[in-house]
């Protein structure tokens, strides 16, 4: 039998990576990582697919080694730091999910997205304060998902009972993405709120 190149075998674990049979890309990513280690790629689709399957110790040390082959001038860069935030957030470790996110941030201070992930876990800390400024700041980034950051804003404003400053959030949010669906539906609610402060 004639003995797959090394694009045949890579594709093999693109197509099953795209298919999400998370297994598969186990298997054939080690396979193909024991003869050629500097494949980025395949680090990091081995890193997704244990993410997946929730084995984070396993999906950590494969990202690692995606990151040590990767230049911290590559774009992809600070998506990388994020993810290994996300691993620690996904396997309930908020504050080592933060320090990531604040690595993220550093390598890519324009991007919104890496303020609102570490927002997002001050915001299950309980830390309010902290949080509204962090996503306040991802609000006033060149680019991002400013519809979330404002969301988010409103979010913790709702949990500071600041319920007008909460509507503005919204309002801004849905004016962003007219189908946010969870924006309409808070804004609704902080609506809600208002009038029965209003009447009572």
């Amino acid at each position: 039998m004639k003995s797959k190149t090394k694009k045949q075998r890579y594709g093999e674990i693109v197509s099953a990576d795209d298919k999400g049979f998370n297994s598969c890309v186990i298997e054939l990513a080690e396979n193909y990582l024991n003869d050629f280690p500097d494949s980025q790629g395949a680090w990091l689709m081995y890193s997704f697919a244990f993410y997946r399957t929730d084995r984070f110790k396993e999906a950590k040390k494969a990202l690692i080694r995606a990151m040590n082959l990767t230049k911290e001038s590559d774009d992809n860069f600070s998506w990388l730091l994020c993810r290994m935030g996300r691993i620690y957030e996904d396997s309930g470790n908020f504050n080592k999910a933060i320090e990531w996110y604040k690595k993220a941030q550093s390598s890519n201070p324009s991007e919104a997205t890496f303020f609102i992930y570490q927002g997002v876990m001050l915001l299950r800390k309980e830390f309010y304060d902290e949080a509204a400024e962090i996503f306040l700041k991802a609000t006033k980034c060149k680019k991002g998902c400013f519809d979330e950051a404002f969301y988010n804003l409103g979010v913790v404003l709702i949990a500071q009972r600041k319920y007008q400053r909460a509507v503005q959030c919204f309002e801004k949010a849905l004016e962003i993405d007219p189908k946010y669906k969870e924006a309409k539906q808070q804004l609704k609610d902080v609506k809600k709120v208002l009038e029965i402060l209003k009447n009572n």
